[in-house]
């Protein structure tokens, strides 16, 4: 299955979404949410 990235950038905040193929947004992360690790141990 395809997924696809996207930012959504305003004047006040980030938002970096996934997207699979069928167009349903699977994950969504804010700033704050950048600063944590991954379940894998990388910085995200």
């Amino acid at each position: 299955m395809s997924h696809y990235v996207g930012l959504d950038v305003s004047l006040n905040e980030v938002t970096v979404f996934v997207v699979d193929a069928e167009g349903t947004v699977s994950h969504r992360a804010s700033p704050g949410a950048f600063r944590s690790r991954s379940d894998h141990g990388r910085v995200v």
